[in-house]
């Protein structure tokens, strides 16, 4: 992706697709808390797009594009970004970690979802679809672990790694590591 860049949009040109909706939900509350700074003068910072030469896909700030909404407002500052739609999937799985309302559990798990159902993504470690979806390692561990039990994806879920299998860690091959014999501190 491109550095992004400050414009204006009308908000039916903005594409507010499900699949780039890193909340469970939309939540009234929060629309209509931003709604009412709007209707009190404050400015609400941009959202996020990524433009894909052909849709606007918004990544963050939904809760804003509903909260201008709810005011009559037909346009809304965006961030733009240049990208792909798969663009738009990564940078909304991160979304929302340190600002706005803060995500729950479920928020959390639907981005490691947006990133397990790609069949490329899928293959990432824990780590590092923690690290895109800014969840813990352990979160991921969870929702890889349930999603291979419904064993309703379209591709394994199952991760890979490139290194060769006896350079890989105990704890890789499925096996917890054993503590150091002798004597400890």
């Amino acid at each position: 992706m491109t550095a992004p860049r400050i414009i204006t949009l009308p908000i039916a040109a903005i594409r507010r697709d499900f699949a780039t909706q890193p909340r469970a939900l939309v939540w009234p509350e929060m629309v209509a808390r931003y709604a009412m700074a709007l209707a009190t003068g404050a400015t609400l910072p941009p959202v996020d797009v990524v433009y894909d030469g052909a849709e606007y896909w918004l990544v963050d700030g939904y809760h804003r594009v509903a909260a201008h909404e709810a005011r009559g407002h037909t346009t809304v500052a965006v961030r733009g970004h240049q990208g792909t739609r798969r663009d738009a999937i990564l940078f909304a799985a991160g979304a929302n970690a340190t600002h706005g309302l803060r995500r729950g559990r479920r928020d959390a798990q639907r981005a490691v979802r947006l990133l397990l159902r790609d069949p490329a993504w899928s293959l990432w470690s824990d780590r590092e679809i923690a690290e895109v979806a800014r969840v813990s390692r352990a979160c991921v561990a969870r929702v890889r672990r349930a999603e291979l039990q419904r064993q309703d994806l379209p591709h394994s879920v199952a991760p890979t790694s490139t290194r060769p299998a006896l350079a890989r860690t105990e704890s890789e091959r499925g096996r917890r590591p054993q503590k150091p014999k002798g004597r400890t501190r």
